[in-house]
Order: C-alpha cells, then structure tokens, then sequence
C-alpha cells in the first residue's frame, strides 16, 4: 500500500467516526430531552404528528429503514401506520407511501434537519426514527 493511501484511509476513518459519534451525541439527546422536557419523538406516530405541525428540529432515522406509511386521496392526511381510515376525515380512499421520504419532504418545508445514520440499538427499537423538537 501506498502511504499516500494509508495517510487518505486514516483520515476517512476518522471522518466516519466523528459522523457516528456525532448521530450517537444526537440519539442521546433525544433520549435525554424525552425524559426531561418532552421536547423529542421517538417512533413513527410520534414524529409525524410533531413533523405535520412543523415541530420538528433535527429528526434522526436510521439509514436503511422502511417504514410504511399511508396518505389520505381526500384531505392528504399523513398516517404512520397501516390503517384502513383516515383519522383526520373518515375516508378510506388512503394509498401507501415511504414515510421516511415522506417525512424528510415534511423536513424540508419546516427548515427542520433529517439526519441519517447507521442502526443505534435504542433508536432501532423506537421504530429507526426519533426527532429533537423546537417546542
């Protein structure tokens, strides 16, 4: 190996490790302000009901996860898990989505930050999405 590649590999490596310290810094956090001031989300339903009413500040969701979700036809009504009903307006005109693409476009038009990251074992049992609120 080249010591042009060891010095270029060491330095990648300790890049992805301040990312995953950094994403583990934000999953203690969240879990922290959970405990304390109610200011996070953990779990699907949680953080769309905070994403839909622009809540959110960071949300944190691990990389590689598939979280279904559905959307009303009649009022657009966001739901975090398989219903047959809109909650908002009763129809049961609702077609399936990707509810972490969903929730990243909710993210956008709130100036809110999604961050992606490898699995942590807490935010993996809070179904692989959590979010830091604004208020």
């Amino acid at each position: 190996m080249h010591q042009d590649d060891e010095t270029w590999d060491s330095v990648f490596e300790m890049f992805f490790e301040e990312e995953r310290q950094h994403d583990r810094d934000l999953w203690d956090l969240i879990k922290a302000e959970s405990l304390r001031t109610g200011r996070a989300a953990l779990g699907p339903r949680e953080v769309v009901e905070a994403a839909v009413v622009g809540r959110v500040d960071r949300m944190l969701v691990t990389r590689d996860a598939r979280i279904a979700g559905k959307r009303c036809r009649e009022c657009e009504n966001l739901l975090p898990d398989v219903q047959d009903k809109c909650s908002i307006c009763g129809s049961d005109s609702l077609f399936t989505v990707d509810l972490v693409n969903e929730l990243v476009e909710l993210m956008l038009l709130s100036n809110a930050e999604p961050e992606f990251t490898d699995p942590i074992g807490g935010l993996s049992k809070s179904g692989d999405v959590a979010a830091l609120l604004r208020y």
